[in-house]
């Protein structure tokens, strides 16, 4: 399997209830002073932003993207229902919902910039 190149440092499950009826999301870069229009998948994305070297093996390791879209991720969106619908959380999905917010806080560009430096 292919590694994955477009890494979402904001989940595409989370940002698609932002989403409009035809599928994009609007943002604003405060940098460049210009509002988008992108579709989740192609929205809040670095390339290679979580891939880690493997210098003995002369390759690149994506375990990180892969934890992240597999696990902290793929609860998101029944989650996000259940909290809607005002449903009591079991001890499983709580821990789910926490693995969930604090994965969003340290996998963030700017924290993964701080890691580095």
């Amino acid at each position: 399997m292919p590694e994955p190149k477009r890494h979402h440092y904001v989940p595409e499950s989370y940002s698609k209830a932002f989403a409009g009826r035809d599928g994009f999301i609007w943002l604003y870069d405060k940098w460049e002073r210009r509002a988008l229009s992108l579709t989740p998948k192609n929205a809040l994305t670095v390339g290679h932003l979580y891939r880690q070297p493997i210098h003995a093996e002369k390759r690149f390791n994506s375990s990180l993207e892969n934890y992240f879209a597999n696990s902290a991720d793929s609860d998101w969106p029944s989650l996000r229902d259940a909290v809607a619908r005002s449903d009591m959380l079991t001890q499983e999905q709580w821990g789910k919902l926490v693995e969930f917010v604090c994965a969003q806080l340290v996998r963030v560009p700017l924290s993964m910039n701080a890691v580095i430096e």
